[in-house]
């Protein structure tokens, strides 16, 4: 007797494109799930560029003040914040902060908080009831010790 391959061959390909059918409507809702908000990939690139710039290097100049800075930077070394450069950075006018991280449409606000949540320092415009809001934390060296930097970007 002789078995007939086409069938369970034509079986076979109707099961598989069941199963690739599931697993592909399951992957496109999971997907459209996790898509962010129109805009979101700028903002988050835009918010990782001024974190980097404000916490990775001491600026350009490297001892900048309001009349010469060309690069923020608010650190003596990576994530040690320099206290008299936050000094400056806070006493500058906000449209001048704003201009030099390259903020854009958004608006921009930086905070220093110690652990216990006491508020060290902040700049800018907090945005909490705007529309689009994306920030990150990330912990910093500040007079010695550890302390939570939040920055903020909202429309």
């Amino acid at each position: 007797m002789k078995k007939e391959r086409g069938q369970v061959s034509g079986i076979d390909f109707l099961f598989a494109l069941a199963v690739f059918s599931i697993i592909f409507a399951s992957y496109s809702v999971w997907m459209s799930q996790l898509r962010p908000v129109d805009g979101a990939e700028e903002s988050a690139l835009l918010l990782f560029s001024i974190r980097h710039m404000l916490f990775e290097g001491p600026g350009v100049p490297e001892d900048w003040n309001e009349t010469n800075v060309k690069v923020l930077g608010l650190v003596q070394e990576r994530m040690v914040v320099d206290q008299s450069k936050l000094a400056r950075f806070l006493a500058m006018n906000y449209s001048r902060i704003h201009s030099l991280v390259g903020a854009g449409v958004h608006d921009f606000y930086f905070e220093l908080a110690a652990l216990n949540g006491t508020l060290i320092a902040s700049k800018g415009v907090s945005g909490e009831n705007n529309s689009m809001i994306i920030q990150a934390r990330s912990p910093v060296v500040y007079n010695d010790t550890v302390a939570m930097m939040l920055l903020r970007l909202s429309r």
